[in-house]
């Protein structure tokens, strides 16, 4: 004779596990110490009896609506189901069923809970239509994306402008920053949730590496249409007021670094360090003698990157009566050139109507690329 061994995961289907109410010790079912204040629908959901080896409702208590759970009367499976899948005994009965757990009962408690989820689907899409008219209305940035996958649900039209009308379904790290291939250093998706739970609202400041302009952004966890967590974020335009806040620093720190010092080195440190590379990539400073010929004083360069230009400008011997510097000079007025290539920048340098000056190219930040330059001329 052979002996029959039953597998490792044969189920005690006659054995009856402990219910909600056991485990919670809240004394809510009939003939509990509590039940006189009102017994718990789990414990006389008779529909449910057996579902996850529980009696009546009591292993299945987050789809059953009405509980008391918590000292509360709990709501539908629609309305509760996020807190009571983050519930201990969620957790133990669905660890203790394995591959048999079932989240849902079988019957009228199942369609019911069902038609409750999908109730509240509509009403979140109604809801969600209603609310996505107003925000493409607003001039700020709204977008909504997945917290595992990144991949953007939704934009606003604001955002659309931006950054492109097919950017949903695509990873928002991708579309809304440049060069990136993986989720952001920056991104605040790890604060945004605790416990399973949305976190207070995350506030800061962020330069945009597509738009090159700055925005204050507010970030959130909310509730999907489909009921899952997601991240939302608004993000207002904010550059005018950086750019006047960048004014007043310079402005301050320039009048502490000129005020500090006396001598002419000190003074032409001083607007270098200014200069570069806050408002300039590379900054040259010339002096403008008795015999009109400029003599070079001191150049500084954030990258190096300009040092054939410098070389053009220093190559270039003219007097300081003719040119776009003699105009600077004569007015003391600075003058800024936008948009002007290196290769036009080396032309003029070595023409022989060319001026030698202090030539600053810079980032115009006002532009949406920073490929655009900007050269202000001006003499010592």
């Amino acid at each position: 004779m052979h002996a029959s061994w039953p597998g490792p995961r044969v189920r005690e289907v006659e054995r009856r596990m402990q219910n909600c109410w056991e485990l919670k010790n809240c004394g809510r079912e009939p003939g509990g110490r509590r039940a006189a204040r009102g017994v718990c629908p789990a414990a006389t959901a008779t529909a449910c009896d057996g579902v996850n080896r529980g009696t009546n409702g009591g292993r299945v208590c987050w789809a059953i609506a009405g509980t008391f759970c918590g000292g509360k009367t709990r709501g539908t499976f629609a309305n509760k189901r996020v807190a009571c899948m983050q519930c201990d005994v969620f957790t133990r009965v669905r660890d203790e069923e394995g591959g048999l757990f079932q989240l849902l009962p079988t019957g009228p408690e199942r369609r019911r809970a069902i038609a409750d989820v999908e109730a509240e689907r509509d009403a979140l899409i109604d809801q969600f239509h209603a609310l996505s008219a107003v925000l493409d209305e607003v001039s700020a940035v709204v977008y909504v994306a997945d917290f595992e996958t990144h991949e953007l649900l939704y934009v606003n039209r604001y955002a659309a402008d931006l950054f492109g009308t097919d950017v949903v379904g695509k990873k928002c790290y991708r579309v809304l920053q440049s060069g990136q291939e993986g989720p952001c250093a920056f991104c605040t998706n790890a604060r945004l949730v605790v416990r399973g739970k949305p976190a207070p609202p995350i506030t800061w400041e962020f330069e945009n590496t597509i738009t090159h302009r700055w925005y204050l952004c507010l970030d959130r966890a909310i509730h999907w249409v489909d009921g899952r967590l997601v991240r939302m974020e608004v993000a207002v335009d904010i550059t005018e007021r950086k750019r006047s806040e960048e004014v007043a620093t310079f402005l301050a720190d320039a009048s502490t670094a000129l005020a500090g010092s006396i001598d002419h080195e000190g003074i032409v440190a001083a607007v270098l360090g200014l200069t570069v590379p806050r408002l300039a990539d590379t900054c040259m400073i010339e002096r403008a003698g008795d015999d009109g010929i400029l003599t070079p004083v001191a150049i500084a360069s954030r990258d190096g990157a300009l040092e054939a230009l410098e070389r053009a400008w220093r190559a270039a011997r003219a007097t300081a009566d003719v040119g776009l510097c003699a105009r600077v000079m004569k007015r003391g007025k600075p003058e800024l050139i936008t948009d002007c290539s290196d290769a036009a920048l080396q032309g003029a340098a070595s023409a022989p109507s060319s001026s030698r000056s202090c030539a600053s190219s810079g980032r115009d930040r006002s532009s949406a690329s920073r490929s655009s330059r900007a050269v202000a001329r001006s003499a010592s």
